[in-house]
């Protein structure tokens, strides 16, 4: 059976980064993201064998969720 590709519904795929992409886009350490995942703290990822992939609206509401927009006056 031969399937044209006009007869495939296009799909909005979501962006998987790895964790060294995730490191350099938001300049935080590999060892950072190993420590948020294994204490179950850091962005959804998934887990396909070994690898480990991050969605990127995944991990951009993770760092958007730790937004400070007027941290409180030090005493």
């Amino acid at each position: 059976m031969h399937v044209e590709e006009s007869d495939i519904q296009r799909v909005d795929v979501p962006r998987l980064l790895n964790e060294q992409e995730v490191s350099h886009l938001y300049s935080v350490s590999l060892a950072y993201l190993r420590k948020k995942r294994l204490a179950s703290d850091g962005p959804p990822y998934l887990r396909i064998g070994r690898m480990v992939r991050y969605r990127l609206q995944d991990v951009e509401d993770f760092f958007n969720s730790h937004l400070v927009s007027n941290p409180p006056e030090q005493q």
